[in-house]
């Protein structure tokens, strides 16, 4: 029997994060994980050993989440504005970078950059499953910024999702066959 005598503590502990994420609408990396597993955590008396341990491993992996954090998501998400270069089109200061238009002194940044992402997530799911190709996330969100640049209104308004993926995977298969420059890779890479 593992000893889970910090168990209570730390489901706490993770369950005020989850809150503060899910009431300021953040869409973080581990809160999205967390949603998708089951939601807020539990300690629930009864548990069996196995369902005990597999809740403690979704605890511990939610609160090792750089994401997890208010303070944390903020950092990644500033590292990730400017690998994005959505820094040039989004407010990226500490009290705006993920508020939304509703929230006081918001100007939209949550809006954008969630869609960004969302974007990002339909292109990465396309390419895997309907072309077998892997792409780098610098890579899918490079597409993304100049197809967005290009395309675009600066809040995405404008923007069709579908429009928006068949766009990026057009600008990733352009660029690998600029740098691959072979016809067998346009097999592989069939345009859309």
């Amino acid at each position: 029997m593992s000893d889970y005598s910090d168990f209570n503590q730390l489901v706490s502990k993770a369950n005020k994060r989850y809150r503060r994420l899910a009431e300021k609408g953040w869409k973080t990396g581990a809160l999205k994980k967390a949603k998708a597993t089951g939601g807020q955590f539990h300690n629930k008396r009864g548990m069996s050993e196995r369902e005990k341990a597999k809740e403690y491993q979704r605890v511990n992996n939610f609160l090792n989440s750089k994401t997890s954090t208010v303070r944390g998501s903020r950092k990644v998400l500033k590292n990730m504005l400017n690998r994005t270069g959505l820094s040039d089109l989004v407010d990226d200061t500490p009290d705006t970078i993920m508020t939304t238009d509703l929230e006081p002194g918001g100007d939209g940044s949550t809006d954008v950059v969630n869609k960004f992402f969302d974007i990002a997530s339909m292109v990465d799911e396309y390419l895997e499953n309907n072309r077998g190709v892997k792409v780098s996330s610098d890579e899918i969100w490079r597409s993304i910024h100049d197809t967005y640049l290009s395309n675009y209104d600066a809040d995405f308004s404008d923007a069709d999702a579908d429009d928006m993926v068949a766009n990026a995977v057009r600008k990733l298969h352009q660029d690998y066959l600029k740098s691959h420059g072979s016809k067998s890779s346009s097999q592989t890479w069939s345009t859309i």
